[in-house]
């Protein structure tokens, strides 16, 4: 017969985040990232976390293949992909193969050659997660939900607190995966209870530029060229305002990055 699990009391119970106190998160596009510690990068923004009491910081375009954790210098790295182990498998039979392949003679126009195309294995987005020491304590939960998509979840001293790290397609992508990938995000967003406090974070590669009349999402501090400028922009770019403001809209949320003066 195996032994009954230790009974734990309240004192033991992973701790929650108090009341009241202070506790700084940040988001930014990488712009790719070695893992397993192979990459400066990484060094560098534990230390900028560090110098900037930043507890959690919210990453976009790691271009990481797995979902995978990782820990460096006390710190938890958590990395969301879309890529399968299939791809992965499939990527490795191939360079395998062209690795024991006869190189070509010649180099001259029409000539294709091994690795001439992207890997299928090859992340072109990733999301991820950097944890300090003090917000592990308080990690109640993660989803790797895909490359664009990732949730933790802390839990606090009054409702959990959720946050949603989100990375939207660029201008120059199909409206139809612009707009799946909305109806993933309100999805998502819709799933956890009203009364919990909810983030979402990332890089929307929604240029504003202005707050135009009805847009109370918006607040006064918007960087950009004023509203004028936004008659003059690509149809493209006008999408990617468009859809995401109407996600604020229906989700009843607010930029809050526009809601603060920032430094010149």
């Amino acid at each position: 017969m195996k032994p009954a699990p230790p009974k734990h009391s309240k004192s033991e119970e992973k701790p929650r985040l108090p009341y009241q106190q202070l506790f700084r998160f940040g988001s930014l596009n990488c712009k790719g990232i070695k893992p397993n510690g192979e990459d400066v990068k990484q060094r560098v923004l534990v230390n900028a976390m560090k110098q900037n009491n930043i507890e959690i910081l919210f990453l976009q375009e790691t271009h990481i293949n797995t979902n995978s954790i990782e820990q460096l210098l006390g710190y938890t790295f958590i990395y969301s992909s879309s890529i399968t182990d299939a791809q992965r498998k499939q990527a490795d039979t191939t360079r395998a193969a062209a690795k024991n392949r006869p190189q070509a003679k010649g180099r001259g126009r029409g000539v294709n050659f091994a690795g001439a195309q992207p890997a299928v294995d090859r992340e072109f987005h990733g999301v991820g997660v950097i944890v300090s020491p003090l917000a592990k304590l308080y990690l109640n939960d993660f989803e790797q939900i895909d490359s664009r998509l990732m949730c933790i979840t802390l839990s606090a001293a009054g409702p959990p607190l959720h946050f949603i790290n989100s990375y939207a397609p660029q201008s120059g992508t199909s409206s139809h995966e612009k707009e799946a990938f909305y109806e993933k995000l309100e999805n998502l967003h819709s799933q956890f209870p009203h009364a919990h406090p909810k983030f979402i974070i990332g890089d929307f590669n929604a240029r504003l530029h202005s707050r135009c009349d009805h847009e109370y999402m918006i607040g006064p501090h918007v960087f950009g060229r004023g509203r004028d400028y936004l008659n003059g922009i690509s149809d493209q770019v006008m999408e990617n305002r468009r859809l995401f403001l109407n996600f604020c809209a229906g989700c009843d949320l607010y930029i809050i990055n526009t809601w603060f003066h920032k430094p010149a």
